[in-house]
C-alpha cells in the first residue's frame, strides 16, 4: 500500500532545505510502502524528531510517541499554543490510544460521540466537559469517564492539558 508521508505525519513536518516543502521532498520520498516508511523513519534522526520518536527502537506503527523504559515528564510532552488545541499520540495499538492534549483557553470540541469508552485525566489547568448533557468541571489531578455512544463536548475554561485514553473495545 502506498502511503503519503505527510498523511502519516499529520501536522508535524521536518524542516527541509530552503524552497523545499516538508519531509517527503526533503528526503526525496513522496510515497513509499508503509513497511518502507517505518524502516526509513527508524533510520533518520530528523524524521524521528519531527514525529516525537526518541530512538530507532520506538519507530514502529504500534507505539510511536514514547520511548520505552524512559521516565518522562507528562506535562512537558506537549506545549500550549495560543488559539489552538495541540495533541500528541503517546501510544497507539489495537487495544486503544493514549493521546496528550493541550487546550488554549476558550478552545473547545463540539458535541460528538465515539464508539468506545474514553478516560480523561487532567494534568494541568481546568476544563469543562459535557457528557450526556451533564456538565462536569475538572481540574488538575481529576479524572472522568466518557462512555461510548454518549454525546460529549469539551471546553477550556482556562488552558489545560489532559490525557485521553481511548479503549478500543465496543462499549456495551
Amino acid at each position: 500500500m502506498e502511503v503519503p508521508l505527510e498523511a502519516l505525519l499529520g501536522n508535524r513536518t521536518a524542516a527541509g532545505k530552503a524552497g523545499e516543502g516538508g519531509v517527503s521532498e526533503s528526503f526525496g520520498w513522496a510515497t513509499c510502502t508503509e513497511e518502507e516508511l517505518w524502516r526509513r523513519v527508524a533510520s533518520h534522526r530528523s524524521i524521528r524528531g519531527a514525529l516525537g520518536i526518541l530512538s530507532p527502537m520506538t519507530a514502529n506503527k504500534q507505539s510511536a510517541g514514547l520511548a520505552p523504559a524512559e521516565a518522562q515528564g507528562l506535562a512537558q510532552l506537549v506545549d500550549y499554543a495560543d488559539g489552538s488545541v495541540v495533541s500528541r499520540v503517546l501510544v497507539k495499538n489495537a487495544a486503544g490510544t493514549v493521546t496528550l492534549f493541550a487546550f488554549a483557553e476558550g478552545e473547545e470540541l463540539s458535541e460528538h460521540t465515539a464508539p468506545f469508552d474514553a478516560l480523561v485525566q487532567l494534568i494541568d489547568g481546568e476544563g469543562e466537559f459535557v457528557i450526556g448533557g451533564k456538565a462536569v468541571r475538572l481540574s488538575a489531578g481529576q479524572v472522568v469517564l466518557m462512555p461510548g455512544h454518549v454525546p460529549h463536548a469539551v471546553r477550556a475554561t482556562s488552558r489545560f492539558k489532559m490525557v485521553l485514553t481511548m479503549l478500543r473495545a465496543e462499549a456495551t
